[in-house]
């Protein structure tokens, strides 16, 4: 099983286990959830207590919650493993905040982009024509044809622009794009949420890639002086205004690119293939930042 099937399988796995953890809390009830969670503090009590409480009340939603949970723990344990032989992990380990976990994630979702090369209809028909083997390797497109090359993941994007827009980090009109109806999407949603995830364990691990995320708040600070404000829920921010929490993900999005840029020189510089400067670097003059380690190694 490649990684980017375990990965996809333990996102499914766990979105019906949360699922059904909502359903035990309802059971439960929410206002004494919440009071429970302050008391008990960790989730292992938690978790505990909630199965407690309502294995009488719901014991089938409870057996399949344990069981989803399981399998859940075993695929992630899987992941982990695969971590060690990642090219990049010389370099993964000695950065503050990559848990196993959630960088493996981040990086199986990108093992899922396939490289293709444009066929003739002639050569893709001959390919249908040479067995079963051969089919899963072409792929008919709208009055175009092509066969995919074996090569996937990283070594897929040539520059690292590319990764950003395959993450959904890249810009639309000024603007993040976002999903709308009626349109197939050129990127993955749920890598950029992974991405996101990854950026909040970064930042709470308080390492190198944090420092980054800090001078892009300071930089967006500056930038936006007088115009921050704090939103409430609910509450429309005033025209020509920013709320703190949309300038704060802004950093956050910033120090994510940064290091999805690192991954992706580590990792095809270990390949053996060809890394070049990004656009900002390249033709707008930015400076260029190396892949940062943190200053004492650290386990994920």
């Amino acid at each position: 099983m490649t990684l980017n099937d375990l990965v996809s399988l333990h996102l499914k796995v766990q979105k019906l286990r949360v699922g059904r953890e909502l359903r035990l809390i309802q059971l439960y009830g929410v206002e004494e959830y919440d009071r429970m969670k302050k008391k008990l503090k960790t989730k292992a009590k938690v978790r505990s207590e909630l199965l407690n409480k309502t294995r009488v009340k719901d014991p089938v939603t409870v057996s399949v919650y344990e069981q989803l949970l399981t399998v859940e723990n075993n695929l992630g344990s899987e992941i982990k493993k695969r971590a060690e032989s990642h090219p990049a992990w010389s370099w993964l380990r000695r950065v503050k905040g990559c848990g196993c976990e959630n960088t493996m994630k981040v990086i199986g979702l990108i093992d899922g982009m396939r490289e293709k090369v444009e066929i003739t209809k002639a050569e893709y028909e001959q390919m249908k024509k040479e067995g079963a083997d051969v089919v899963e390797r072409v792929v008919k497109g709208k009055k175009v044809y092509y066969r995919y090359t074996g090569r996937r993941g990283l070594a897929v994007f040539s520059t690292v622009s590319k990764l950003w827009k395959y993450a959904g980090l890249h810009v639309v009109d000024g603007h993040a794009p976002r999903r709308a109806r009626g349109t197939v999407l050129d990127w993955n949603c749920e890598l950029r949420t992974m991405c996101w995830r990854l950026s909040r364990s970064l930042i709470r691990a308080r390492g190198v890639y944090y420092r980054e995320y800090l001078k892009a708040k300071e930089g967006y600070l500056a930038r936006f002086k007088g115009k921050v404000v704090k939103s409430k829920k609910g509450v429309k921010v005033p025209e020509g205004c920013i709320s703190l929490k949309h300038l704060d993900n802004m950093a956050g999005r910033k120090m994510i690119k940064l290091w999805l840029a690192h991954l992706w020189e580590v990792t095809r510089k270990a390949q053996g293939l060809p890394v070049r400067a990004s656009y900002v670097v390249e033709k707008l003059g930015h400076h260029y930042i190396p892949p940062l380690v943190d200053e004492e190694e650290v386990g994920a």
